[in-house]
């Protein structure tokens, strides 16, 4: 069999070549390029919207981003639904998600600091002019060391997605921040958590559950406290 010739080779990688070119050429240029890259890539992108050098986004088809967004530097979005096969998943419901499950929706202004890791396997909304700080990380699936389905199984479940799929479990559930919301540098947000309006989760802190809105939620796990002086939509109603 005839090996394949220099100009056959290059053909082949002209795609990948060209990938690390748009993902890494910088300023104004590499913005445009990255801009039309995504435009025929995601289910929508508005107008406006910044992508900086090094973003990672999987299955983009499942990722909308409305206007005058910002994803910043090396941001990383996991999207589309999780490969659940043989694997033991504990579901979480969240009534405040209105996607589809393994879609990720951010709104109009909102701003994903650098290196921000946000996983919406399990579906991920985050409202209009919201910021996840640098180093945050969101998981609407996340492995856990037992299957919470079953009290019963006291397998030893690995903590890898390379083992076996019959040595994994996992916990899924949508995500929702509201509008106004911050996720402080280095935060946590787990499975099926939903951030109310214009409440913040502090730096380092770990949210899960309901966070009721227009509070400050510190700690591992995040306690919410109301902003001082601030009337919660509860009071108003």
């Amino acid at each position: 069999m005839k090996a394949p010739g220099f100009f056959s080779i290059c053909f082949k990688l002209l795609p990948a070549a060209w990938s690390i070119l748009v993902h890494h050429w910088p300023g104004t240029l590499g913005n445009r390029l990255r801009y039309r890259y995504y435009q025929k890539r995601m289910k929508h992108l508005g107008q406006g919207v910044t992508l900086q050098v090094g973003i990672h986004i999987v299955n983009p088809q499942f990722v909308s981003i409305d206007d005058r967004a910002c994803i910043d530097r090396y941001v990383t979005i996991l999207a589309g639904p999780a490969n659940t096969e043989r694997r033991k998943v504990s579901f979480k419901t969240n009534d405040a998600y209105q996607g589809a499950i393994g879609e990720v929706t951010l709104g109009k202004r909102i701003h994903a600091s650098p290196f921000a890791y946000l996983v919406g396997h399990g579906g991920l909304q985050i409202g209009d002019d919201s910021g996840v700080g640098s180093g945050a990380r969101i998981f609407s699936v996340s492995h856990h060391y037992r299957n919470v389905e079953d009290e019963s199984d006291h397998h030893a479940y690995a903590f890898t997605s390379y083992a076996a799929l019959e040595d994994q479990a996992l916990i899924s559930g949508p995500i929702v921040i509201g509008t106004k919301c911050a996720i402080g540098l280095n935060a946590v947000v787990l499975p099926g958590t939903t951030v109310g309006d214009r409440t913040w989760v502090g730096t380092t802190s770990t949210a899960m559950g309901k966070l009721p809105p227009d509070c400050v939620a510190v700690g591992n796990p995040a306690a919410a406290q109301p902003i001082p002086g601030r009337m919660t939509t509860e009071d108003k109603l």
